[in-house]
């Protein structure tokens, strides 16, 4: 098990992640660094090791050498990197456990590559879903005023 580090080769963005099953190939799995990979193309990106985890490791030491790294590397400043910050994950989930309800799975899919793409293309770390829709929900309502 690794913590490694991805590299895009075309803006230096980093991505930092960790690798249960020592794949070199894989490069990382989170929102930003899928859509990146998936715009840039996997040979625009090189995967760096950076740590060797011990078996004796909780989830909680693993957490605490990722969050370290990305700290050092920045990586979850949009300008830098494709890091999601631990915290804001977890508040970010309990927060679209209201939209998902509302949405199907693809739906959601859909709605998180649109709310990507649109903070990769203006260089800006993507919003929040529940921010997003609340933005989508407003300008709806007031073009319907307006009507």
């Amino acid at each position: 098990m690794k913590i490694f580090k991805t590299i895009n080769l075309k803006n230096d963005r980093v991505y930092i992640g960790f690798d249960e099953n020592n794949n070199q190939n894989f490069l990382g799995s989170g929102n930003y660094i899928s859509k990146a990979i998936e715009i840039f193309g996997p040979a625009s990106f090189k995967r760096e090791d950076l740590i060797e985890i011990s078996p004796d490791w909780n989830q909680d030491q693993i957490l605490q050498q990722i969050n370290f790294y990305i700290k050092k590397f920045n990586s979850d400043h949009p300008k830098n990197g494709y890091n999601e910050r631990t915290m804001k994950i977890n508040n970010q989930n309990k927060l679209n456990k209201k939209i998902q309800v509302l949405m199907s799975e693809s739906d959601m899919t859909n709605l998180e590559s649109i709310i990507i793409e649109e903070g990769m293309e203006n260089d800006q770390k993507p919003k929040s879903t529940s921010l997003y829709v609340r933005n989508v929900l407003i300008d709806h309502i007031k073009n319907k005023i307006k009507e």
